[in-house]
């Protein structure tokens, strides 16, 4: 059988049929034989079962028999059908468009389905709601997780008035829950915003985040805290959420060193990343001092990937885990995160390249 388009009709994927003189429509594809059983099965009532052994049927060569006349349309679309006007018609909750062509010296009828716009529409709509919901949950395990904070900074506080053993214990288990607990929502957090678009913020900002969540904590283990950013520092790109969490990590390691000092520098500099490229970055270098070799030798190794340093994440999980997942964001980035020893303190060393 010949076929209206330009290429073999096996080729064709649309409901094309040929019409006679009669107006019976003689189907030239599996798509029409299935739409033509699928109408049929419609204007006699047909049951389910009916309808697709109807529809077997016809792709096994038998198909059902159909004619223009049958078609449940109302006689004004019948004369613009045959004018070759498209006619809608609506079964089994879709929308199907009709048009009757002239080839050849044949007459063919062509359907499609059409695409239902308001179905369509509620798909983005849902789809769109998902990513709201998927950053407010992220923002509110992001707050949650200052509140985890909260908690370590207060366990911190009753840790020197504490005397029985019984309430140390609870203490401690208190501590034990609440870090298991911050681990579990920054994980969260990190599927949440997974594959999300990448968003500009602002860096100075940014620290201030992750400092409000671990000040209170430095402050009450008594170490002194100063800060200074460049006024020049750029924005960045990506997670700002997961940027936070990778910074609020490395101080939470400082603070569990028992630092006394500890100082945080944001600047504006070009470095040599991804490759060795030089690039626009902004550096922010944190200092803890004096030196604890018990607590800052294992941070090294950690983000420094040395063998065996998972043995020293199984020792210290509530601390070291947080920095080596940093460390993994940090090159998701595109950025950097280093550690080494500068004379008696230890320095982490972040750097991201500028969104400009």
């Amino acid at each position: 059988m010949s076929s209206p388009f330009a290429i073999p009709v096996e080729l064709v994927r649309d409901a094309i049929a040929k019409v006679d003189c009669d107006g019976l429509l003689h189907p030239a594809t599996e798509a029409m034989r299935d739409w033509a059983a699928m109408v049929v099965s419609q204007l006699t009532g047909a049951p389910a079962a009916t309808e697709a052994a109807a529809t077997e049927s016809a792709v096994r060569g038998s198909p059902a028999q159909l004619s223009l006349e049958q078609l449940p349309i109302d006689a004004g679309e019948r004369v613009a059908l045959a004018a070759g006007e498209p006619v809608l018609l609506c079964l089994l909750h879709a929308e199907w468009q009709m048009q009757k062509v002239t080839s050849d010296d044949a007459d063919w009828l062509i359907v499609t389905e059409v695409v239902d716009q308001g179905r369509h529409q509620t798909v983005e709509f849902e789809a769109a709601r998902c990513r709201s919901l998927g950053s407010m949950a992220a923002t509110l395990v992001h707050d949650l997780n200052n509140q985890f904070n909260s908690v370590l900074a207060l366990s911190a506080l009753l840790d020197g008035y504490v005397r029985d053993e019984t309430d140390r214990a609870a203490l401690r288990e208190l501590e034990r829950g609440t870090k298991a607990g911050s681990r579990m929502a920054s994980c969260l957090a990190r599927l949440l915003i997974r594959g999300r678009e990448r968003q500009r913020f602002s860096s100075a900002e940014m620290l201030e985040d992750a400092l409000s969540m671990v000040r209170k904590s430095l402050e009450l283990a008594g170490a002194n805290l100063q800060v200074h950013v460049a006024p020049d520092v750029p924005d960045l790109r990506g997670s700002a959420i997961e940027v936070v969490q990778s910074v609020m990590s490395g101080l939470v390691a400082m603070e569990q060193s028992r630092a006394t000092e500890v100082r945080c520098g944001m600047t504006r500099e070009p470095v040599a990343i991804a490759g060795g490229r030089v690039r626009d970055c902004v550096v922010l270098r944190c200092h803890a001092g004096p030196w604890n070799e018990q607590a800052m030798a294992p941070l090294l190794e950690v983000i420094a990937g040395v063998p065996g340093m998972l043995s020293r994440v199984a020792s210290s999980p509530d601390v070291l885990e947080s920095v080596g997942n940093a460390t993994i964001a940090q090159r998701r980035m595109g950025g950097d995160l280093s550690a080494i020893r500068d004379g008696d303190a230890v320095q982490l060393t972040y750097v991201w390249p500028t969104a400009n």
